[in-house]
């Protein structure tokens, strides 16, 4: 079980979930994992995929911060029996989770703290099988030859469609592929917003109609073989009802 690769799609949700959050359940338990007790909620009534595949998610905010809710989960998985899967791809990101055997299903606790200093927690529940299958990059976004370990998640809401792409490229070097990506976009009708900072520093803004893609480039930390590799996000939503 590649619990790491499947994981991706958790952090991927991140971006996705930012306009959802959760329908609280009075049992306190949802998807074999407890509801945080110091939650803000409501209802989200949108559609959530993963790869073209269904996902179970729902979406808590906490004021509390982001370790605390993290070793909250971790506790609470260990004290149910069950062997912990555990990452933080940063400081302001990362999930605790298991592999339930009877089910064979994830059951994830991602969180991700939030501009505004609130931590976001998706808790969420998927078949990881069809993350093990090979999946493209959509064709109206900027990618290269050689993309492995594409993730792409998709979110509905009200009118509102917010999509995230997660791939990674061997063997290429991070401004490399800045450059031919920005390349690849504008071929797509994509044009970049170079004064644009509002999604950070370390982020090129793309613009095409009424859509905005976020895409984030940086060095992946798991190379490949030991070569060098490139990790590629993206964030692309409508600005319409915005």
């Amino acid at each position: 079980m590649k619990l790491k690769h499947t994981a991706t799609v958790f952090a991927c949700l991140a971006g996705v979930l930012a306009f959802a959050a959760a329908d609280a359940r009075a049992d306190n338990e949802i998807y074999g994992l407890p509801l945080y007790p110091s939650i803000s909620s409501a209802p989200f009534k949108g559609e959530l995929s993963t790869n073209d595949i269904p996902l179970n998610a729902v979406v808590l905010s906490t004021k509390d911060d982001l370790d605390v809710v993290i070793s909250y989960y971790e506790k609470a998985i260990e004290e149910r029996g069950h062997t912990v899967a555990k990452h933080m791809f940063s400081p302001a990101l990362g999930y605790v989770g298991y592999f339930d055997k009877d089910s064979r299903t994830m059951r994830m606790a991602t969180m991700f703290r939030t501009p505004k200093g609130r931590t976001m927690i998706v808790l969420s529940t998927m078949d990881p099988r069809p993350l093990l299958l090979d999946t493209p990059v959509p064709a109206d976004l900027p990618s290269l030859s050689g993309a492995t370990g594409v993730v792409k998640t998709e979110g509905k809401e009200a009118g509102r469609t917010q999509r995230t792409v997660s791939y990674r490229l061997p063997g290429v070097q991070p401004g490399q592929a800045r450059t031919r990506l920005l390349e690849a976009a504008g071929k797509l009708g994509w044009e970049h917003d170079d004064q644009d900072l509002s999604y950070g520093r370390q982020t090129a803004v793309l613009k095409r109609g009424g859509e905005i893609c976020v895409l984030k480039i940086h060095p992946d930390k798991k190379r490949m073989n030991g070569n060098v590799s490139t990790s590629v996000s993206m964030v692309v939503f409508d600005t319409a009802n915005r």
